[in-house]
Parts: structure tokens; sequence; C-alpha cells
């Protein structure tokens, strides 16, 4: 049996308390609640599944901290895939290393990193989208805002900003015996150390 979703159970229990708060080094303050920010992170779970993630696959994730990068490392949580960090002061062979090591099969940037991500994109043939938040997405790229209804290339009828009607739920859900689908590439490497080390 998985393991409860602790967010889904903030959403339903203190629908108005803050989720997360995100002040900008320019001033501005992104700030949202667990019902919204669970409605989003539902949304783009649903994105990651609609793009054919599967249990246990990785999505790696390049940007500062933001409400962008929390809702993604809650999303494949709950797609049931595995989050990979990608550290954005990597040069572009050493972030493509990481990126194509770890078999990503979605890489989510923020857009203060889409010229990196351009870099990569031909070295990483293995990636099947790449999405860019908070910005426009360079040619071949997907921008993505899961407040928004519209996404540029994917369109699943989401409701409007604003709108109470829920997002559902992701259908996939991580089971609790699959540490490796949790922990990604972090599993992986400290697998591969233990064998060398025996």
């Amino acid at each position: 049996m998985p393991p409860p979703d602790i967010l889904a159970t903030l959403a339903l229990a203190h629908p108005e308390k803050p989720a997360v708060i995100d002040d900008r080094p320019d001033g501005t303050v992104i700030e949202s609640n667990f019902e919204v920010f669970n409605r989003e992170v539902n949304r783009l779970a649903n994105v990651l599944l609609s793009l054919g993630v599967k249990r246990g696959e990785k999505v790696v994730w390049c940007g500062m901290n933001s409400i962008g990068v929390v809702r993604m490392m809650h999303a494949t949580r709950k797609a049931g895939a595995g989050a990979v960090p990608l550290n954005y002061r990597l040069t572009a062979e050493e972030a493509a290393y990481v990126v194509d090591n770890c078999d990503a099969a979605v890489v989510y940037a923020d857009a203060d990193f889409a010229e990196l991500m351009s870099e990569l994109r031909p070295r990483c043939s293995k990636v099947r989208e790449w999405l860019i938040f908070d910005g426009p997405a360079p040619q071949g790229m997907t921008a993505i805002d899961p407040c928004s209804r519209t996404l540029t290339k994917l369109n699943l009828g989401w409701p409007e900003r604003g709108s109470r009607r829920p997002s559902p739920s992701p259908t996939r859900r991580v089971p609790p015996e699959s540490p490796k689908a949790l922990c990604g590439a972090a599993w992986e490497t400290r697998t591969r150390w233990r064998r060398w080390s025996r």
C-alpha cells in the first residue's frame, strides 16, 4: 500500500494555509496555499504522465530555489518518477553527462537556464521532452506554466487560473518498497559505490 500523499492531506485539512512562499531577489513574493499548490502539482504530475513518464524513470530539474522547483519535486513523486537535480553551475559537458547518465526521460528547467538547455539538447538524445518554466522556451522545447490553462504544445484542458475545479490526482503513485524510484540518481550512485567498494 502506498504511503499517504501528505500534500493532498494538507490540502484537505488546511486549504487556505500557506504551503510555499517564494520571495525572489527582485522583491517579488509568490505565495501559494495548500489547496492551490496541490492543484498545480497534480497538473504537473499529469503532464509527466501524459508525456509517457513511467514509474522509476528520471525527471531532471534545473533551477534556483523557487516554487517551480518545489512543484516539480512533488509532481515527480506523485507520478512515480524520480527527481534528479542538475546544478546550473556545471559546464554544458558536465551537465550533459548528468542528464545522459541518469537516463532522464524529461528535463524541466527554469527559463533562466534555457541557453544551457539548448546546448544540452543535441547531446542528450534519450530525453523525450524539454520543459521550460517561468519564461519562454527555446525552439524545440515546451514552455509550461502549471497555473495556466494552456501549454505551448501540451493542451490538457486544465481549468482556468483561479478556478475552484480540482485537477485530478495522478493515478500512479510510488509504492513504498521502491526506494530507487524515489531517490533516483542518488540511489544508483550509492548502489554502484557499494558494488565497487567490495
